[in-house]
């Protein structure tokens, strides 16, 4: 995986990283490379790439680099939210297909490691971190490795979007107010809080929720693809109806979760109750 030298340096501060490169690193006007495929990159040859203006390299990905990268950049670098073996892959493939065929978003697997294939003493890449997996991808993992292996994945959809009307307006202002913020206070203060919370705890609070006022926004964000479950704040007007439908049209399988009451500070069954809707698959 190419990754920013300086993420590299920062990411090796921690003893439990190792780096390999994943390819030879030349630096311009050195016929030699500073190092080869397979050798270790330390802080010393890190430095000197720094010197020489090489801002990437080519490193192998392991659990541990992807932790470090993650701390330093989570939007960026994913961590997985399900180590399947090969039968558990093929049978999540055909899940997400037959989504895809009832429905006009599409859904994808994608890779949170990366597969190799050596042959006489060179390596090669068969599948990157982040590349979809779908049948082709499978059947060279199998190629490569039998039935015996694990594949660390997530999907494209990981996103919520949080539908809360704070627009100054109506009699009921003030409660939808206090409501609305604590199901945004719960959301982006106390996810790192419960360890129960296996993949909400996953999120970047920063990127990956999004807070909507306004309805009629819904459905040009949810076309984006990466929203997995839509939390709305209030009982439903005609306004939320009419937004929910339309994107029901487009997406069957669409997750919703309404709220009705607000969550109090520390509210951990609040968290639980959108963890277990945002892992729920409608179309299994």
């Amino acid at each position: 995986m190419l990754v920013a030298i300086k993420n590299l340096q920062t990411a090796a501060e921690d003893a439990a990283i190792h780096l390999t490169a994943a390819a030879d690193t030349v630096i311009s006007g050195n016929e030699k490379p500073l190092f080869r495929a397979g050798e270790i990159a330390d802080a010393e040859k890190l430095s000197l790439l720094e010197i020489n203006k090489i801002t990437e390299i080519d490193v192998i990905l392991t659990k541990e680099l992807l932790r470090g990268l993650n701390r330093i950049n989570p939007s960026q670098y994913k961590l997985p939210v399900k180590v399947l073996d090969i039968d558990e892959l093929e049978k999540e493939i055909s899940f997400i297909e037959f989504a895809n065929a009832r429905s006009r978003l599409s859904r994808r697997l994608l890779s949170c490691c990366e597969w190799y294939r050596v042959r006489e003493n060179v390596r090669e890449r068969v599948i990157d971190y982040n590349q979809e997996i779908n049948r082709n991808s499978l059947e060279k993992i199998r190629f490569e490795s039998g039935d015996s292996c694990y594949v660390a994945v997530r999907y494209s959809e990981f996103k919520v979007a949080v539908l809360v009307d704070f627009r100054p307006a109506g009699d009921d202002f003030s409660d939808r107010f206090r409501m609305n913020t604590n199901i945004v206070y719960a959301l982006t203060q106390n996810l790192s809080t419960i360890s129960e919370l296996r993949n909400l705890s996953l999120l970047n609070v920063r990127d990956d929720i999004y807070i909507i006022d306004d309805p009629g926004d819904l459905y040009d964000v949810y076309l984006s693809g990466s929203i997995r479950l839509i939390v709305i704040g209030r009982a439903l007007s005609a306004e939320y109806r009419d937004a929910l439908v339309k994107i029901k049209k487009y997406d069957p399988y669409a997750r919703f979760m309404l709220v009705k009451h607000a969550p109090k500070d520390g509210d951990g069954q609040f968290l639980l109750n959108v963890e277990m809707n945002y892992i729920r698959d409608n179309w299994k």
